[in-house]
């Protein structure tokens, strides 16, 4: 499985780079900010964004292959990506502190604590 998913990825990934750039892709994207960032890489956006959708399947088929190994337990595993997932995409890294009354940053889990510990 994990053969599979590593041919699929890199034939994925080409396909995509090859899309990309029949589509005028490069020429779109020309002169940005992000072309010039990615050319000072050695690299160019297309060559980004094709490898990231080879990368996303090698990601997939090394899970799978995981799942049918039963290396780990995947409810907990997916239970924490899940749990992970929102925090990162919805809240940034600094929605996790809030200022308490006397200026002092508190983490959700010292507020969590704090919770319980009140009568």
């Amino acid at each position: 499985m994990l053969a599979l998913g590593l041919i699929v990825g890199y034939f994925v990934g080409r396909l995509n780079e090859e899309l990309l750039s029949a589509s005028g892709v490069p020429d779109a994207v020309e002169g940005t900010p992000f072309e010039r960032t990615a050319q000072s890489l050695g690299t160019s956006t297309v060559e980004i964004i094709a490898r990231l959708s080879s990368w996303f399947i090698y990601g997939i088929a090394v899970l799978t292959a995981i799942h049918i190994a039963q290396l780990l337990d995947t409810n907990a595993f997916w239970l924490r990506v899940t749990e992970f997932i929102p925090q990162a995409v919805y809240c940034g890294p600094r929605a996790h502190h809030r200022v308490h009354r006397r200026g002092q940053v508190r983490t959700r889990r010292q507020r969590v604590s704090a919770r319980r510990e009140a009568p």
